[in-house]
């Protein structure tokens, strides 16, 4: 997204992040099997997705692996403004350009 639209980002934090979430192991195996059964449309879309990105990342002309090392280094010196600081218009003018480039 940064070379996508030019953006100048040296660094990035999470958010909404779930620090009390219960481990897979506490839960048993026939809730596990439900909630893979329920979440396999998310899961191949999340597939779907990472393939697209990992084909656009082979194609772009950076070293997609040293940007990432840099912006894991910078995590504590700065942090991008929250995704939820953008509206609607935002997400659509994003998506619009990430599936004209692809």
């Amino acid at each position: 997204m940064k070379h996508l639209f030019g953006w100048k980002l040296s660094s990035y934090s999470t958010h909404r992040r779930s620090r009390n979430r219960p481990k897979a192991e506490s839960f048993g195996p026939a809730i596990l099997a439900l909630v893979g059964k329920r979440n396999r449309f998310d899961r191949a879309l999340y597939e779907f997705g990472k393939k697209m990105f990992e084909d656009a990342a082979a194609r772009a002309d950076f070293d997609f692996q040293r940007e990432t090392a840099a912006l894991k280094m910078n995590v504590n010196r700065g942090a991008l403004k929250s995704v939820s600081n953008f509206g609607p218009a935002a997400f659509r003018a994003v998506a619009s350009r990430v599936l004209s480039v692809l």
